[in-house]
């Protein structure tokens, strides 16, 4: 009886087409993945969406905060940026020189960034979180072009692409990743500049600092 049985193991063993099954399989889990990626892009785009284009920029005052949820900065925050108060840039259409510098010197370092992997996503956790995040990225940046953008408009896109970033650097794992991400974001705040009635942009200092502080409270 046990001598039948391994027979037929090794008779079904030959007709097997080994190759084919492994590529199926590699195949499916790549159609997968590539789902997953998309789902999980257009969720956030969803997020992003709402985020950017419900509120009235042009009206928006008072203390940029990171993250969704807008929490109250902190009173040492508060005076800290009072204390380093940025320029002010004028107007969208009359920008000063230092406006025009920091989108060209944004220009001259952006990337040609390699948002959908497609056939190239690799299986691994990295590789699909790094397209998720380079998607909803790349939309956040075509939808603060959909936008107008005041004095305070433009601070908190900066806040929130700051907070993005220090997202992304703890979930992603190689550095091309990150820098990718941080390219992309850095397209936002250009975009939301070129969208701006005014805009006064905060200090890099100030910026670290709102950042830092909201880590702090998270314990990140």
């Amino acid at each position: 009886m046990c001598v039948y049985q391994a027979s037929s193991l090794r008779s079904a063993g030959t007709i097997v087409d080994v190759p084919t099954m492994d590529q199926l399989a590699k195949d499916t889990a790549m159609a997968f993945l590539h789902q997953f990626a998309l789902l999980h892009s257009a969720r956030l785009n969803t997020l992003l969406r709402t985020a950017v284009l419900t509120p009235n920029w042009l009206e928006a005052f008072g203390e940029p905060v990171p993250g969704p949820s807008r929490t109250n900065s902190t009173s040492g925050v508060r005076d800290l940026r009072r204390s380093k108060q940025p320029r002010t840039m004028g107007s969208g259409k009359q920008a000063t020189n230092s406006g025009h510098m920091y989108m060209d010197v944004a220009r001259l370092f952006a990337k040609k960034v390699h948002v959908y992997h497609g056939p190239d996503l690799a299986i691994s956790v990295d590789s699909v979180l790094s397209c998720v995040f380079k998607i909803a990225c790349k939309a956040y940046g075509e939808y603060a072009r959909m936008a107008t953008f005041g004095r305070f408009g433009v601070q908190q896109m900066q806040v929130d692409t700051e907070w993005l970033k220090v997202t992304a650097a703890t979930y992603l794992t190689a550095d091309s990743s990150v820098n990718e991400v941080e390219s992309l974001l850095c397209d936002v705040v250009t975009n939301s500049m070129e969208r701006a009635v005014e805009y006064t942009l905060l200090e890099e200092s100030v910026l670290v600092a709102i950042v830092s502080t909201k880590k702090g409270t998270l314990k990140i």
